[in-house]
């Protein structure tokens, strides 16, 4: 009877020791896919930790293109104001030697329409 307690206990405990080794079984299980899916999603950060230092290198290079470009328009806009200034001078120039040229055109066909020195006085 001693002995038949003794192999139900024993039986009881290998079931028992059965039962955990299986619970332990599933809980590895469970930690390797966890262990494995931290794995990919390492391995997905390091992917968009690139892309992000690449849409920042991008993000740079199109500030440092956008401050040329504004440069650039800032000059282009001085050297428009320059020459509007030059051209009016210009212009005031061209409307001075044109009076000018009137006025000699006039004294010339004076002078052609005179028949002598004190016609053109």
């Amino acid at each position: 009877m001693a002995d038949d307690r003794l192999m139900q206990r024993l039986e009881e405990q290998l079931r028992d020791a059965h039962a955990t080794n299986a619970r332990l079984r599933e809980n590895n299980a469970q930690l390797v896919n966890q262990a494995q899916e931290n794995q990919v999603r390492v391995g997905r950060a390091g992917e968009l930790e690139f892309q992000l230092e690449q849409a920042s290198l991008k993000l740079k290079q199109a500030e440092s293109l956008t401050s040329a470009a504004v440069r650039k328009q800032r000059k282009a806009e001085a050297d428009l104001v320059d020459a509007e200034a030059r051209i009016e001078e210009l212009e005031r120039r061209a409307s001075s030697l044109q009076e000018r040229a009137d006025l000699l055109a006039e004294l010339e066909i004076k002078i052609a329409d005179a028949k002598s020195a004190k016609d053109l006085l």
